[in-house]
């Protein structure tokens, strides 16, 4: 986010349009004010303090009045602005807000808030990027893990008969050796026979 506020010149400011709303109401007021007091004395009041308390109200009026004005327009307006611009981007909508001409605090707080918008975007978007690529690479591990699975099951097999071979070889091999004691044993018998 761009932070430019303490460098924004004092005459773009809304303090400045501040003070030169109060400077304007009072210009405006001073006609104003000089045409009353022509109608009091038009009327015969020519008291000085008639005209001190209609100079006083029409002051009083103006400057509220167009502080409000200045407010609406310049402050409270654009605050709305703000807010929708952030009730949009709470909803997933990422836009960027529209440029204020004015070039002020208020104008620098939509500018942070479309550079917030545009963070998050990025923000979301390369998250994304970087979950397709975990999900790609979960997929090709899994795809190594299944090969690896076919092929330990495979080996499994070729033990279990590798196993099973074995025992078969054994079993014949007792056979035999029990085959060749006895044979043995009918010959020595029989050469035992001869020999007497």
């Amino acid at each position: 986010m761009e932070n430019t506020i303490g460098k924004l010149a004092f005459v773009k400011s809304i303090k400045f349009k501040l003070l030169l709303i109060v400077v304007i109401s009072t210009l405006i007021g001073s006609p104003v004010v000089s045409w009353i007091n022509s109608a009091l004395i038009s009327f015969g009041v020519e008291s000085g303090a008639v005209f001190t308390a209609s100079t006083f109200l029409v002051q009083l009026l103006t400057i509220p009045l167009l502080v409000v004005i200045f407010a609406h327009l310049f402050i409270t307006k654009r605050i709305n602005d703000v807010n929708r611009q952030l009730a949009k981007i709470e909803q997933g909508n990422f836009e960027k807000m529209a440029t204020d001409r004015w070039n002020d605090e208020m104008s620098q707080l939509g500018k942070n808030v479309s550079s917030l918008a545009e963070t998050l975007t990025d923000s979301i978007e390369e998250s994304q990027r970087r979950s397709n690529q975990v999900y790609e690479q979960s997929k090709v591990f899994k795809q190594s893990f299944d090969t690896l699975y076919e092929k330990n099951e495979h080996q499994n097999e070729l033990l279990t008969t590798y196993n099973k071979s074995n025992k078969e070889v054994y079993t014949i091999l007792i056979e035999r050796t029990v085959f060749y004691k006895r044979l043995r044993a009918r010959l020595n018998i029989t050469q035992i026979r001869s020999s007497v």
